[in-house]
């Protein structure tokens, strides 16, 4: 176990190492071995010497593993027989006839739990086993379960490593860039919301101001990949965090951003986003979307919600992708909100998803608040609502008011 440890071939050799050796040891014409998979509650074929077996996979609830759990261990043909216990197993003993399985070896974990069953075929020259070699075939079983017993718990122990390892990174990176207190200037009140509920989401927002009319704003979803999507994050976040006045449209944000993506060393993913720029002297709010929700704007004066979108696709696929803007002018007090695709998963005791109405409804009845106070009553209202559930993705969600 300890010679092959780290080698992203290990499994392989293992099995290299302790089943082929069945050839020579007992003269078998072939062997298979099924392990235990969790997530598909099955055995399922992991390695073969010899003839591809017919059996490739076999049910938790299969009484083939009652009677591996019953006998628990080295159990031959010949006992279907002449064993009262195993007598009973009429399905089992066709499956063995029909596959020519001669032995059944069984594996068990420190519990007591079938982790594993190991099928061997007759012998080379046509004859039944001796006993002897049954009974060395029950040596064998011992060893073989220990070795996989140990290069289990290896494997479980690296894997939690690892996994707390990418935590750890995920939530570093994740505190470092979400902010804390959104930038403003004249004639608008950006606030915001980030819960934090996912080890692999890589949701990333902020705002930046440019020069003193001007104001930039992006959000993005790198896709829930761990590591791989914080990464992602935080080239867009220093990315965004380096944009000089000059990048005070949103075809230039996109087309820097886009190209740090497509060029990035350190990850091959993409990213949803949306983008706007406002101009609080013109009152002029530009946008482009990239595969990402659209903006919601709630009008005031009009009681009337539109929204803002524009067709293109997420950054980071093609590096030359020409992002067009479309353009909104203010004509009147007006609060926008926009909020990434956690909020649709968030349920009720129920099942039942969490509205974008439930948001517009609250923009409406509070519109002469301010977007903190908003944020508050939303966060609120989604917390009431999902209070009997465990909400599974991170959920973003921004409200500024332009007046």
């Amino acid at each position: 176990v300890e010679e092959f440890e780290g080698d992203p071939t290990y499994w392989d050799r293992f099995f290299t190492t302790t089943m082929d050796s069945l050839e020579y040891l007992f003269n078998v014409t072939s062997a298979s071995f099924l392990m235990y998979n969790e997530s598909e509650k099955a055995f399922i074929l992991s390695h073969t010497i010899g003839q591809m077996p017919q059996v490739k996979r076999v049910s938790a609830g299969d009484s083939l593993v009652q009677l591996c759990q019953i006998v628990k261990s080295t159990i031959h043909q010949s006992l279907f027989y002449t064993d009262e216990m195993i007598k009973p197993f009429d399905d089992v003993l066709g499956l063995v006839k029909n596959n020519s399985i001669e032995v059944i070896l069984p594996c068990f974990d420190q519990s007591g739990k079938l982790i594993g069953i190991l099928f061997i075929g007759p012998h080379k020259k046509g004859r039944p086993y001796t006993f002897n070699e049954i009974e060395f075939m029950e040596l064998y079983r011992v060893k073989f379960n220990n070795a996989l017993v140990n290069s289990l718990q290896i494997e479980e122990v690296k894997s939690k490593q690892i996994g707390e390892h990418d935590n750890l990174v995920v939530s570093a990176i994740k505190n470092s860039i979400i902010p804390r207190q959104m930038p403003y200037i004249d004639h608008i009140r950006i606030s915001s919301f980030f819960m934090n509920n996912s080890n692999l989401g890589g949701e990333f927002f902020n705002a930046k101001v440019l020069h003193k009319n001007a104001l930039a704003f992006l959000i993005s979803d790198c896709s829930y990949s761990g590591v791989d999507a914080a990464v992602l994050a935080l080239e867009l976040y220093a990315a965004f965090e380096s944009l000089s006045p000059i990048y005070d449209t949103p075809e230039k944000i996109m087309q820097l951003l886009n190209w740090v993506v497509c060029t990035s060393k350190f990850t091959e993913r993409y990213a949803t986003s949306f983008c706007f720029t406002f101009n609080s002297e013109a009152l002029s709010l530009k946008y482009i979307n990239a595969a990402f929700n659209p903006l919601i704007i709630y009008e005031i004066q009009n009681d009337s919600f539109i929204e803002l979108d524009t067709k293109g696709i997420p950054i980071g696929i093609e590096k030359d992708f020409i992002y067009e803007s479309k353009e909104y002018v203010v004509k009147g007090p007006c609060i926008g909100c926009i909020y990434s695709n956690g909020i649709t998963g968030a349920v009720n005791s129920t099942g039942q998803p969490y509205s974008i109405g439930r948001i517009k409804d609250l923009i409406r009845l509070h519109n002469s608040e301010s977007p903190a106070l908003i944020i508050r009553r939303i966060s609120s209202d989604i917390d009431t609502y999902t209070s009997n559930t465990a909400v599974k993705e991170d959920i973003s969600i921004i409200i500024f008011r332009i007046e």
